[in-house]
C-alpha cells in the first residue's frame, strides 16, 4: 500500500472572519487570499485564528498519484476535532464526527487525472452546542478545563493511499486460553475484493520486546466479491505471556500478515499484541492466575493542542507515573492517540478506558453511542495493557456542575455493557464511578479508623463501581501548582487579597468553598504560604486515602484511583503535577504510599495529652506474589530534640498479595514528655536488603 501525506502547509478561512459564497466548494480561487495554517495543528496555536473558533475551512491543492485501473484513491484524516465535511474538485463526499475516528473513503471517482484541490469543513462544537450527539468527554465541559483551550483543528496526518484491487480494510484480534498452555487464537478480518478468488494469508508471530522463536503459519481462504469479514483461527502453544510490571515482564509479539493471490503480495498488515489470561472472580481481578490489586489515577490529555503531544512527552509522563508506584491509569472520557497505548502495552502499565461520553437526550444520541462503543472497541482491542472497559453510568450528579447531566438510561447502559462483553472476553467491563455519600462507600470498620474528619471532605466527589469489583476513584483535593508556575498563572504572586476566586471559577471550574472551607484565606498572610498549605494539604488528604484503601484492600476494595495526574493547561485543580511537569507535594505523598510493598500506620488522633495511651497499629502491605519471611519491622519514636522515647523490632513473614497487621506501637503520655510533635519512623527490611521507610507525626500537648 503506497502513501503520500498532504501533511505540512494548507489554506484556511475561519469563518468568524466572515460568511462564505453557498457554493464555495467550486471555487478554488477563493482560496488565494486565506490564511496559511499547519495540518498536523490545533487553530489556538497559530496566527490568525481566535481563541473561540468553531468552524474553519481547508483547502489544499494536490496531484493524483500514480495509480491502475485495479487500484483505489483512500483518503485518509485522523485526530479531526471533531466534525468534518469534505468536497472534492467541486463535488461533496461525505461527512464524519469524533476526534478518535482513523476515518477513511475511497475518492477514486471525484480525481482528475492530475490536478486536484479539497475543501475540508471542520468545525468544534460550541458550549451551547453540546446537546447533539457527540463523545467529546473530557475535551467538552468538565472541571478544571480552562474554557479558552480548545482542541479545535485537524490533529492527525491526512494520507492518500493507494489500495490494490484486494486488501485490508482492518482486524481485530480474539483469543481463548485452552488446556497444556494452549492458546486458540482468532483474527476477525474486514477484507475487500474486486471479485470472487481464492487468497492465502500469511502471518507470522514475531517476539518483540524478548528472545524467543518466531511462529507462522498460513491459512488459504476464498474470497466474496465486494466488503465482508472472515475469521483466520490458529492455535499457538506455550506462548510467552504479558504481564504487569511489579508481577512479571511485559511480553510483547507483533502480528505479521499479508494476503497473497496468485503468489503475488496484494496487502500487508501489523499489530503488537501481548497474551494474558483476564478474569473477575470474587470482586477481584486475575490476571494469569495472580490477584491484582490495582493502585490507579485518573489520567487527561496531556494537552489540548495536538501538536504538543509527542512520544517523548508521554514517555516522560508514564516515567513519573510508574516512578510513583502506579500500576493502572484510567483514561478519564477520552481515546488517547495509539503511542500511550503503546507506551503501557511496553511497560506493563494496566489500563481502564472509559467510554467517552456527553449529554444523552434523544435515542439517536443513544444509538450513535453504541455504534461508536464498538468502533472504539474495535480499534483498541489488540492492546494487552488495556484490561477495563468502564461502560456510562445511568446516572450522575457531578456536584461541580450547576446542572446534572442527562445521561443514559438503564436499558441503554446495560445494552452498552452486553455488547462490550460479547465483543471482548479478554477484559473486565466496569459502569464508570457513580457518586454515592461517603457512609454507602465505607465499611463502619473503616469509618471508625478515620480519625482525621476534615479529609472526610473527599466524600464530595469521592465514586466507586457498581457491581462485584470494588474500585473507588476521584478523591483528591485542589492544590495551587509550584511558584514558578504561579508566575505564569497570576500578575502578583505575594498577595493574598489579590487572589481572585471567581477568576479561577470562571476559567478553571474551580470551587471556592473546596478549599476555602479548609484553608481559610484570612489565615494567611501572604498567596505563597498559601498556595503551599493547598500543596500540603492535598498531600495529607491523598496519603490519607491511600493508605486506607491499601490497608483494607479486598475488603472489599479490588483498587483505588485518585483524581488526577496533570494539567494540560495553567490551572489550578486536583492534579499532583502541573502543566510544566512540576511535582506538587501530593505526587511526593502518593509516591510514598503506593509502592507495591509499603509499611503503614493507623493515622494519630490530632494530639496527645497527659495520661493518654498511644496506640497504633502497623501494617505491612505487599501487592507483589513474592513472599518475604524474615522481614524485618523496626519502629521508633523520636522527639525533636532527637532523642528516641521508644523503639521496638519484629521479625515478620510477610506473604505474597497480602495485608497484614504486624505489630501494635504502644506508648503512655507522661508529665515526662515536653509538649512538641514527636516523629514515628517505621522500617521494614527485606531480605533483598532494600529498606523501606514511612514516618509519621505525633503530636503532645500538656
Amino acid at each position: 500500500m503506497k502513501n503520500t501525506k498532504l501533511n505540512g502547509l494548507w489554506k484556511a478561512w475561519p469563518s468568524k472572519q466572515g460568511p462564505l459564497p453557498r457554493d464555495f466548494y467550486n471555487k478554488p480561487n477563493i482560496a488565494n487570499d486565506w490564511f496559511d495554517i499547519k495540518v498536523p495543528g490545533t487553530w489556538q496555536t497559530q496566527n490568525n485564528f481566535s481563541d473561540d473558533e468553531n468552524i474553519v475551512y481547508y483547502f489544499k491543492k494536490f496531484t493524483t498519484p500514480t495509480y491502475t485501473e485495479e487500484q483505489h484513491v483512500l483518503l485518509e484524516l485522523n485526530r479531526v476535532f471533531n466534525d468534518a465535511e469534505i468536497w472534492i474538485n467541486g463535488k461533496y463526499v461525505t461527512a464524519f464526527s469524533d476526534y478518535f475516528v482513523k476515518f477513511h473513503t475511497t475518492i477514486s471517482k471525484y480525481l482528475n487525472d492530475q490536478d486536484n484541490f479539497v475543501f475540508i469543513k471542520v468545525s468544534w462544537p460550541a458550549k451551547s452546542s453540546l446537546n447533539k450527539y457527540e463523545m467529546l468527554g473530557v475535551y467538552s465541559e468538565w472541571e478544571f478545563n480552562n474554557d479558552s483551550v480548545s482542541p479545535g483543528g485537524i490533529g492527525g496526518d491526512i494520507n492518500l493511499k493507494i489500495i490494490d484491487d484486494i486488501h485490508i480494510n482492518d482486524m481485530s484480534i480474539s483469543y481463548e486460553f485452552k488446556e497444556l498452555n494452549r492458546v486458540e487464537v482468532t483474527l476477525r478480518v474486514n477484507m475487500y475484493s474486486r471479485s470472487e478468488c481464492d487468497v492465502n494469508f500469511d502471518w507470522n508471530m514475531i517476539p518483540l520486546n524478548f528472545d524467543g522463536k518466531d511462529i507462522k503459519g498460513s491459512i488459504k481462504k476464498s474470497l466474496k466479491k465486494g466488503s465482508g469479514y472472515l475469521k483466520l483461527s490458529f492455535s499457538i502453544h506455550n506462548p510467552e505471556l504479558w504481564y504487569p510490571w511489579e508481577q512479571g515482564e511485559p511480553n510483547l509479539y507483533k502480528l505479521y500478515i499479508q494476503v497473497i493471490h496468485e503468489e503475488n503480495v496484494k496487502d500487508r498488515n501489523n499489530m503488537v499484541i501481548g497474551f494474558r489470561d483476564i478474569y473477575e472472580k470474587n470482586g477481584s481481578i486475575f490476571i494469569n492466575q495472580k490477584r491484582q490489586f490495582l493502585r490507579g489515577i485518573v489520567y487527561m490529555p496531556t494537552s489540548y493542542h495536538s501538536e504538543n503531544i509527542t512520544r517523548e512527552s508521554l514517555e516522560n509522563d508514564i516515567q513519573l507515573i510508574l516512578d510513583a508506584g502506579i500500576n493502572t491509569i484510567r483514561l478519564f472520557q477520552h481515546v488517547p492517540t495509539q503511542e500511550l497505548y503503546d507506551i503501557c502495552n511496553e511497560n506493563g502499565l494496566m489500563l481502564w478506558q472509559d467510554i467517552p461520553y456527553n449529554y444523552c437526550n434523544n435515542a439517536k444520541t443513544q444509538n450513535y453511542l453504541l455504534r461508536r462503543t464498538v468502533y472504539i472497541h474495535n480499534t483498541l482491542h489488540h492492546n494487552p495493557s488495556l484490561i477495563i472497559w468502564g461502560k456510562p453510568s445511568k446516572s450522575d450528579t457531578r456536584y461541580l456542575l450547576s446542572n446534572s447531566r442527562k445521561l443514559l438510561g438503564l436499558s441503554k447502559v446495560k445494552k452498552i455493557g452486553k455488547t462490550l462483553k460479547k465483543l471482548d472476553q479478554n477484559r473486565v467491563v466496569v459502569e464508570n464511578t457513580r457518586f454515592f455519600s461517603f457512609s454507602k462507600m465505607l465499611y463502619s470498620k473503616i469509618t471508625k479508623t478515620a480519625k482525621l474528619e476534615k479529609y472526610h471532605l473527599a466524600k464530595e466527589r469521592m465514586s466507586m463501581t457498581k457491581g462485584k469489583l470494588k474500585l473507588i476513584s476521584n478523591y483528591g483535593f485542589p492544590a495551587f501548582p509550584e511558584i514558578a508556575t504561579m508566575i505564569d498563572l497570576v500578575n502578583d504572586i505575594n498577595s493574598v487579597k489579590k487572589i481572585s476566586w471567581i477568576t479561577y471559577q470562571n476559567n478553571n471550574q474551580i470551587y471556592e468553598n473546596r478549599i476555602e472551607s479548609n484553608l481559610p484565606l484570612e489565615g494567611f498572610d501572604t498567596a505563597p504560604t498559601f498556595y503551599m498549605a493547598t500543596q500540603n494539604f492535598q498531600a495529607n488528604l491523598l496519603r490519607y486515602y491511600h493508605e486506607l484503601c491499601r490497608r483494607y484492600k479486598y475488603r472489599p476494595y479490588g483498587g483505588c484511583f485518585m483524581y488526577f495526574f496533570a494539567d494540560n493547561s495553567l490551572t489550578v485543580s486536583d492534579s499532583i503535577v502541573d502543566v510544566y511537569r512540576r511535582t506538587k507535594q501530593g505526587y511526593t505523598s502518593t509516591k510514598t504510599a503506593l509502592q507495591p510493598i509499603c509499611v503503614l500506620m493507623d493515622w494519630p488522633d490530632d494530639f496527645y495529652t497527659d495520661g493518654d495511651i498511644i496506640k497504633l497499629n502497623v501494617y505491612v502491605v505487599n501487592d507483589t506474589h513474592n513472599r518475604f519471611p524474615s522481614t524485618i519491622l523496626r519502629w521508633k519514636i523520636v522527639s525533636s530534640e532527637s532523642e528516641t522515647i521508644a523503639e521496638n523490632r519484629k521479625i515478620v513473614d510477610m506473604l505474597g498479595d497480602d495485608s497484614l497487621t504486624a505489630t501494635t506501637i504502644q506508648k503512655e503520655v507522661t508529665a515526662a514528655l515536653t509538649e512538641g510533635t514527636y516523629q514515628v519512623y517505621l522500617e521494614l527490611e527485606l531480605q533483598t536488603q532494600e529498606i523501606l521507610t514511612n514516618r509519621y507525626q505525633l503530636k503532645i500537648k500538656q
